[in-house]
């Protein structure tokens, strides 16, 4: 059986490789064989209505391999999402949630943001997405369009979001 497992981890931003300021934070619960990821970010991306890839990272010979999880709108500097996986499967390269070490946000701006759930040091110039998410960009998330919609995600209807019937993220 899989362990529950809940945190709040901060996220900032790089600029020239070194950390600049905080930009938000992100909600992780993992329950079960799901996990979800709540972002909530502001004053990033310079576009008003923009968008950021998201990745899931892991340490792996000195670098920081990426999994694109999703494409996050951007609104007015603004990002509130959901995201919710598999626990085991999370983006292209089906990372699970004990291999990640953080996540790194991409702005369609080229700035980075991150947050690490390690002690090692994090070095954006180690950071190497995987290949094959640039080809997949609509994998592993839901549409930029549909995500003004929906509010919640209901477990018990896999694949599909709902507004009412799900558990708050409360922290």
């Amino acid at each position: 059986m899989q362990t529950y497992r809940r945190f709040v981890s901060y996220v900032y931003q790089y600029e020239n490789g070194k950390k600049a300021g905080n930009r938000g934070f992100i909600k992780v619960e993992a329950r079960g064989n799901t996990c979800s990821m709540q972002i909530s970010l502001k004053g990033i991306c310079k576009d008003e209505n923009a968008s950021c890839t998201v990745y899931g990272f892991k340490r792996e010979d000195g670098l920081l391999k990426g999994s694109r999880l999703a494409e996050c709108p951007v609104r007015m500097g603004v990002v509130q999402e959901l995201l919710v996986f598999a626990r085991n499967e999370m983006g292209e390269a089906k990372y699970g949630l004990q291999e990640l070490s953080g996540v790194i946000f991409q702005g369609d701006d080229q700035t980075m943001y991150g947050t690490q759930w390690d002690d090692d040091p994090m070095k954006m110039k180690n950071f190497q997405p995987d290949e094959k998410n640039e080809a997949m960009a609509e994998y592993a998330s839901v549409p930029a369009e549909e995500a003004k919609n929906r509010e919640r995600w209901d477990e018990s209807k896999v694949g599909e979001w709902v507004s009412d019937g799900a558990p708050d993220l409360e922290v």
